[in-house]
């Protein structure tokens, strides 16, 4: 059964370029070995991440990366089954806000500043009606085009 857990964390550290290359190549290559695909978005210290894939790998994949000292303050906007991919010729695509499609890219700063000001209050249909906009805007990028910016390449 196909699932997708997407959520945001706060950087416990800064990062550098060349350490989210090699935390993206680490990624790849142990995404590649459960069929899990994917995108990291990162803004500000803050990780946002769509993991999908079989359900148990997804499941103990997001585990690990919960445990991660390099992550505090994660936050689960979703952990359900998907009909499809998102993501699906990305074993883990990465970009930065300022390179989304506008729709997406409005989706993930709204959540991103509501998470910031804490989730209590915000009702989940206003969260699953962003995420599902995210989604949606990101998928309506040419998907073989490239996007500057980004490390978006095929699943191997």
């Amino acid at each position: 059964m196909l699932h997708r857990v997407i959520y945001l964390s706060n950087s416990s550290r800064g990062f550098s370029a060349d350490q989210i290359a090699q935390i993206l190549e680490v990624s790849r290559r142990n995404n590649a070995a459960e069929d899990i695909t994917g995108l990291l978005v990162c803004h500000d210290d803050c990780f946002f991440q769509t993991l999908e894939g079989p359900h148990d790998a997804v499941r103990a994949r997001f585990a690990r990366i919960s445990r991660d000292t390099r992550h505090a303050g994660v936050l689960v906007l979703n952990d359900a089954p998907a009909a499809q991919r998102a993501f699906p010729h990305w074993r883990m695509g990465f970009a930065t806000p300022d390179i989304l499609g506008d729709t997406a890219r409005e989706a993930l700063l709204s959540l991103h500043e509501m998470a910031a000001g804490g989730l209590a209050g915000i009702g989940d249909r206003k969260v699953r009606v962003l995420l599902r906009s995210f989604l949606a805007g990101f998928r309506n990028l040419a998907l073989h085009h490239h996007v500057p910016g980004a490390d978006l390449r095929p699943a191997r």
